[in-house]
């Protein structure tokens, strides 16, 4: 048992050791209903929409990665995941980071487009600040990032992803295939 400071914690063993978590699959957003609406409003409606609509997404997307990549529980039998940076428990301080294609890839795309990256072959929750910079700017944080996608996705579903961002017309999927299949050795390796 590790003490924080705060409480104490071990890692579960189920993951810690290895035992993959089964694969998932990727599925597109249907976003049919939000255009369908949206068509009707005018310009400075629908981007107030756009962001209260993105706001509740991304919550409801944290809940969701939260709740499912737990891999650490405390003394007082609270569970948390870990980051994929630093590898320590996410208690507090915790932001959702478009990993594999960000907001700036997609930038200038529709949005039912812009939406699809808001999802769990593409986030993760990492520590705000040096976890977060670490994430977006230094290649090995960007390894880390992916071997912990592939981890709990499973490599088809990331590639799939990726396949469809591409058929939708976001360049940088592409590249980021070429990286992950270039990483693979590495991310073999790490720890």
């Amino acid at each position: 048992m590790r003490n924080n400071g705060r409480e104490g914690y071990t890692f579960i063993r189920q993951y810690a050791k290895g035992t993959l978590p089964p694969p998932m699959i990727f599925m597109p957003q249907k976003l049919e209903k939000f255009e369908d609406i949206s068509q009707t409003l005018p310009t400075t409606l629908l981007q107030e929409r756009e962001l209260r609509y993105l706001k509740l997404w991304r919550e409801a997307l944290r809940t969701e990665i939260h709740h499912t990549r737990v891999q650490v529980i405390t003394t007082a039998l609270r569970t948390y995941p870990i980051c994929p940076v630093c590898r320590k428990p996410l208690f507090n301080g915790v932001e959702v980071h478009e990993a594999l294609i960000t907001r700036g890839d997609v930038q200038g795309l529709p949005f039912a487009k812009r939406m699809q990256i808001f999802c769990a072959q593409n986030c993760v929750e990492v520590h705000a600040n040096d976890c977060h910079m670490r994430a977006q700017f230094y290649p090995r944080a960007k390894r880390f990032v992916a071997k912990y996608l592939i981890y709990w996705n499973g490599e088809q579903a990331i590639l799939d992803f990726l396949h469809y961002m591409n058929d939708i017309g976001v360049t940088k999927a592409k590249e980021v295939e070429r990286e992950i299949e270039c990483w693979k050795p590495s991310l073999a390796q790490l720890a």
